[in-house]
């Protein structure tokens, strides 16, 4: 080593001991000096990629000179290897490269995986890829630079996008779903070409049809009870197209799977993605498993996880950004052995530290709740809480409430603590758990919960979610914890009944204790007799009951009620019971009359579903009441019903 470099290394060990400055050695003008750089793996547009391959990623870069002038670039493309580990480590080229004599210009520009492009040098040069839904493809920017200014730090951002896959279900479903064959994505794209070009730098487009199909990569080969294992998680990497997993460009699955011993093979539609699939990020695509034979599907953001491309274990770090500072010349490889053993903030240390997190950044979702899909339309801000119980030694503290807001919108929106949460600097365990409403307090003790329905108020919880400062928790998901009936009214001799007063759910159970120590939210009935009372039908007071003759089209539902299924309600032991006060006694009559009305349902209300009744008054003061279907979770008015 030159006795400069030994001078500047000894200087940036004494700067070091100071502080994280990163220091340039000089360059001597108009000599032919060798390209020295570094690269990171990091970036992308809302999502952040963490840097961690550990491994050494075989690349290319492709180099242009005599800029501006220079039209062609040099080929062949240069081989190059990005030494493997956290942040931006250095990049060696297969041959050596130098910067131009007398300041001339120079681009660069990097990708993966190594390939040789088409033939010709003219610009835009083009690489064509044929991907197995196993690659990841890259690319850095475009770079200049001279003898006077070298090049900076590159930096290869992700150019698919990424799925993954768990398949979970109840104890009562795996038991019924014995195995799971594949999943399979159709009508995706899979040839594509990468260009690059000297003023605009890289860019992914497909071409040809999108008719292929591929199959997920590590595919689970069961489904995993809810909340009881870490599930199997299947991948696969995709060109992301326009409004990709949206209800304008569904992602549409093939899963064949075995159910009471005969294999099935059910199609399932991925359209809740909010936004649509994007450039860099990894959405987590959760199947559940229905004891009934289905398949519910939801979407969220995850941390992107390895393919076979040349990838390898990412840990997620939202904080941690590309340098920005000049690393250049062989002084770099001094820093590298020099600090190598210190605790330090280069990026350059191949062995990946794991940076801990500081402030809780969460995400929330309102989807799905046990063997159904509820919409996910919320489309203002909700007022939520969450209780926190922070590890003390070997156990855990008292529980604190805490409010904040989620945003308002379709799948994971950002979730905005009054206070901001922290994790614990020293890495213990936090617990959280998120409910609705706010207005319940927790008994900061037990950790429980108690609400008071009143027909018309919405309760979701997420469950309790375990987290540090390094396995910190990014997403969650408000589930519905109550049931919904919708009420259908009508007559083929509406002038016999008049109008409805009122329509009353008879012995409700309107106590309800969550537990937040419960990974997975539930509500158990704690009411007392003084509690047990009749609960008013929202929207339907004051109904003049529609006249509906033989032939004539089913009236959508004209009330609602939530009510808790913690208890089995609408079976034949214990039926649904409303009290229907009308104006007229069913003869024609103007008496105000009270009619008993029973309602049972195949395998009673469940909890998430909203259940469709009709209610048809007849003649002979009769009400006959059939059970409609299922429907998903419906969003009233803000002012009925505040969810």
């Amino acid at each position: 080593m030159r006795t400069s470099e030994f001078l500047a290394a000894s200087m940036l060990v004494a700067v070091f001991l100071v502080g994280c400055t990163n220091t340039e050695e000089p360059v001597t003008a108009n000599s032919e000096e060798a390209i020295r750089i570094t690269a990171g793996i990091g970036e992308t547009t809302r999502a952040v990629i963490d840097a961690g391959y550990g491994t050494d990623l075989n690349v290319s870069f492709a180099r242009i000179d005599n800029l501006p002038a220079g039209t062609n670039w040099n080929m062949p493309s240069i081989d190059a290897i990005r030494t493997g580990g956290a942040g931006n480590t250095a990049i060696t080229f297969e041959q050596e490269q130098n910067y131009l004599a007398a300041n001339g210009v120079s681009a660069l520009i990097g990708y993966y995986p190594r390939k040789t492009p088409e033939a010709g040098t003219a610009n835009p040069l083009r690489v064509v890829y044929t991907i197995t839904g196993d690659e990841d493809i890259m690319a850095t920017e475009i770079q200049t630079g001279w003898l006077a200014a070298p090049f900076e730090v590159f930096t290869f951002n992700h150019l698919l996008t990424q799925l993954q896959f768990i398949c979970v279900g109840s104890a009562e479903a795996v038991a019924k779903w014995t195995a799971v064959t594949s999943i399979t994505i159709k009508n995706i794209t899979t040839e594509l070409t990468l260009s690059l070009d000297k003023t605009t730098g890289a860019s992914l487009t497909a071409i040809g049809v999108a008719n292929k199909s591929l199959l997920v990569k590590n595919c689970p080969a069961a489904v995993s009870v809810v909340g009881q294992a870490t599930p199997r998680t299947g991948y696969l990497m995709l060109y992301p197209v326009a409004d990709m997993g949206t209800v304008a460009a569904a992602i549409d699955l093939e899963v064949k799977a075995t159910y009471g011993g005969e294999v099935k093979t059910l199609p399932v539609s991925i359209t809740n993605i909010d936004g649509g699939v994007q450039t860099g990020q990894s959405h987590l695509i959760t199947l559940t498993f229905a004891e009934d034979g289905t398949i519910i599907a939801e979407a969220g953001i995850a941390v992107w996880q390895p393919g076979n491309g040349g990838s390898s274990i990412i840990p997620p770090d939202n904080n941690k950004k590309s340098n920005s500072n000049r690393m250049n010349k062989p002084i770099v490889i001094a820093t590298v052995a020099i600090l190598s053993g210190f605790t330090a903030c280069s990026d350059s240390n191949p062995t990946p530290q794991l940076v801990p997190e500081t402030v809780v950044n969460l995400e929330g979702a309102i989807g799905l709740s046990t063997r159904v899909v509820i919409d996910s339309g919320y489309e203002t801000d909700l007022d939520i809480c969450f209780v926190r119980q922070d590890e003390t030694g070997n156990t855990y503290g008292a529980w604190s409430l805490y409010k904040a807001v989620r945003s308002g919108g379709a799948g994971n929106r950002p979730i905005r603590f009054e206070i901001p949460q922290l994790y614990p600097v020293d890495g213990s365990h936090i617990r959280l758990h998120g409910y609705y409403p706010v207005e319940n307090e927790v008994d900061p003790v037990t950790g429980k919960v108690i609400f008071t329905l009143d027909g018309m108020t919405d309760i979701m919880a997420t469950g309790c979610l375990s987290a540090t400062a390094y396995a910190p928790v990014r997403t969650c998901l408000f589930r519905h914890l109550l049931t919904q009936v919708g009420l259908v009214c009508y007559s083929d001799r509406a002038v016999l009944w008049g109008e409805i007063v009122k329509i009353e759910a008879v012995g409700v159970h309107t106590r309800q204790e969550l537990d937040c120590t419960d990974e997975s939210p539930r509500l158990t009935d704690v009411s007392s007799a003084e509690v047990i009372k009749n609960v008013i039908v929202q929207g339907i007071t004051g109904l003049f009951l529609p006249q509906v003759d033989e032939g004539d089209a089913l009236l959508d539902a004209q009330g609602y009620i939530l009510l808790p299924a913690s208890l089995p309600v609408g079976t034949d032991g214990n039926p649904l019971r409303l009290e229907i006060t009308t104006t007229k006694d069913g003869r024609g009559n103007e008496i105000e009359t009270v009619t008993p009305v029973s309602i049972t349902v195949e395998d009673g209300f469940l909890v998430g579903k909203r259940h469709v009744v009709s209610l048809f008054f007849t003649t002979g003061t009769r009400i006959q009441t059939s059970f409609v279907g299922v429907e998903p979770w419906t969003d009233h008015d803000a002012d009925e019903l505040p969810i």
